[in-house]
Order: structure tokens, then sequence, then C-alpha cells
């Protein structure tokens, strides 16, 4: 039986042009751990190639695809899914065809995170008014809820589900954050009416020098069953400051929410 690893859509080029930008399939599975490309050959539906979109997995071998930034820049708001089991064959792609008269905000670099039936949208818009946009994959119908607490939509965020406690975990970034672990933890908690946000602030065990200030184009993910969060590399520092310059960093950062504490896991 072939389980997938990862699966990579879209994208630039290494030449980062936008009239480069991708429209193929690129996944690793079980079955050797390779490499494998899929490209858009097939007559069936495809997503025109893009970047700076958001995917998410969703249980029952599926993947969601939402929005990006096509050749001219422009945002796209719409929503694919992708069959991984089907990753050989025909159909691979569907796309949703959302119902009712709401339709979700144009933004820049969206994140998407899965969570009991529904698929929650975060990232920058214009302004956010206190509401959250959540797209349910049976009803297909695109819901906006106001939310209580201080959000984190005005910032670049990556989203992850804690399913136990019915949560989603947001890492932020912005110009304006000040020093600290993760540079911003944000928990909405879907559980309660109206949904609410909580900042986290978690203590650090470990190296004090070790902790990690803010930092940009980081990688992120989650071990929902156990509630760790795993933040991997980034830039650290401003790129409009000439005499701090940009460091590149390798550390691993792992925080448990079981726990509320985090710790630096390796340091490259």
């Amino acid at each position: 039986m072939r389980i997938f690893i990862s699966v990579i859509f879209g994208g630039l080029d290494k030449q980062q042009r936008a009239s480069d930008i991708l429209n193929t399939i690129t996944f690793s599975s079980t079955e050797g751990f390779d490499w494998t490309d899929n490209d858009s050959t097939t007559e069936e539906p495809w997503p025109a190639a893009r970047y700076d979109h958001a995917m998410c997995y969703c249980g029952d071998d599926k993947v969601a695809l939402f929005g990006g930034n096509d050749n001219s820049g422009k945002h796209m708001t719409e929503l694919w899914l992708l069959n991984t089991s089907e990753c050989h064959e025909d159909n691979l792609w569907v796309k949703v065809d959302t119902k009712g008269y709401i339709r979700p905000k144009q933004r820049n670099t969206p994140s998407i995170a899965h969570l009991d039936g529904n698929v929650f949208l975060f990232g920058k818009t214009p302004r956010s008014g206190g509401e959250v946009e959540l797209l349910n994959l049976t009803s297909h119908k695109w819901e906006r809820q106001v939310t209580c607490g201080e959000e984190p939509f005005e910032q670049n965020c990556q989203v992850h589900p804690l399913e136990k406690a019915m949560k989603l975990v947001t890492v932020s970034n912005t110009e304006t954050s000040s020093c600290g672990i993760f540079n911003r933890l944000d928990v909405l908690d879907t559980f309660t009416k109206p949904m609410t946000w909580s900042q986290v602030s978690l203590d650090w065990h470990g190296d004090v020098t070790m902790i990690p200030g803010t930092r940009t184009s980081f990688a992120s993910t989650m071990d929902s069953s156990n509630g760790l969060l795993f933040v991997f590399g980034g830039v650290q520092g401003s790129s409009d400051n000439e005499e701090e310059g940009q460091e590149l960093l390798s550390t691993m950062i792992v925080a448990n929410f079981s726990r509320h504490h985090a710790t630096e896991d390796m340091d490259g």
C-alpha cells in the first residue's frame, strides 16, 4: 500500500520569475521514497500555474489547495482538492464548486488548515474585521464567524490543527514583532462560541542564548496527536539593517503544548 509522505504543487522555477511559474505535482511516497512528477498534459481539470498558495492535508487521501498568485500577480481565491490515492490515474483534481453568497477574501501568502470537516483560511488581508473564514467540505459553503480576542490576521502566519483540543495554532511573523519565541504564537479555540483567540507564552527550556528572535521564511509542522509544534530554519535579522545583516538559521525548535514549554531540538 502506497502512503504519501509529501506533495508539492506549483511555485516559481529556479530563476524566481513570475513568467515561469509551475503547475506540476511533485510527490514522494513509501514506494522507494523517490520524488516523482505528474504534469498537466491530461485533459482532466487541473489548477492553473501559481505561487504563494496554500495546501493542507484533509484526511481520506485528500489534499486541499487554496489561492496563490498567477503570472500577473493577481490573487486567486478558488479551492481545489487533490486525490492522492489516484496520483497515477485521471481525475486527480476536483475544483470545489462553492455555494452561497460568501466568497473568501483575497489574501497575500494565505495559510490553510483542516479541522473537523472544515478548511480554515488565514493570511494577510487589507482588514480582517475580527472574522475567521472557513469552508465546510460537506456543504461546500464558505462561512465567516466572528471571533473574540486579539487575532493575528494582519500578519503572515502558518497554521496547524491541534485536533484533540479542537484548536488551531498559528505561528506568525511581522516586521513589528518584538523578539520572542516563534515571533508570536496564537491559539484559536474553535469549540467556544464565539471562537476565541489567545496568545501563548511558553517557558523556554534550554540554552537561553539560543532563544530565537524574530524570523521569517521558516518552515513549521505539527504532530497533532502529541501536541508538538516544530519550527525549523528561516532568516533572522532585518534586510533594512545593513549593519546587522541577515542570518540563515539551521535550528529546529519544538513547542510542547501538553506542557507549555519550548526547547531547542537541534542546531545544524
